[in-house]
């Protein structure tokens, strides 16, 4: 909901290099009136703000999703450590599941496979 208002504010001649905040980024009284403004809660049901920190939970992802180095995930955060990036980084929304589907096989079938599917079939 916050990016989508963030989308439907940009003006319609911008360039994709323009700056979100060519100000700076806002404190977060001046987000949380703005917020308000547009219909966006400052403060969702899950407890989570609409604050400066959503544009870096967001950022964090949106590397992360995109296959950026660990490396210069952490450094473009400022962060200590990658855990550090991984705390801001929402785990729902990467692609863990098509990332793991495509793994190549090892080793083939597991010896006690066959047991298994024959037990399967028979119920």
């Amino acid at each position: 909901m916050f990016i989508k208002a963030l989308k439907a504010h940009r003006p319609g001649c911008r360039s994709p290099s323009d700056l979100v905040f060519p100000s700076g980024i806002p404190r977060a009284s001046r987000l949380k009136v703005d917020a308000k403004r547009v219909g966006v809660a400052y403060k969702d049901e899950q407890g989570r703000f609409a604050d400066f920190h959503v544009l870096r939970y967001t950022w964090a992802t949106f590397m992360r999703k995109n296959g950026i180095a660990d490396t210069f995930a952490m450094k473009q955060m400022h962060h200590q450590s990658i855990r550090q990036t991984d705390e801001y980084t929402d785990a729902v929304q990467l692609p863990i599941y098509d990332s793991i589907k495509n793994l190549p096989r090892l080793g083939g079938v597991h010896k006690y496979a066959h047991r298994f599917l024959a037990q399967t079939v028979k119920t």
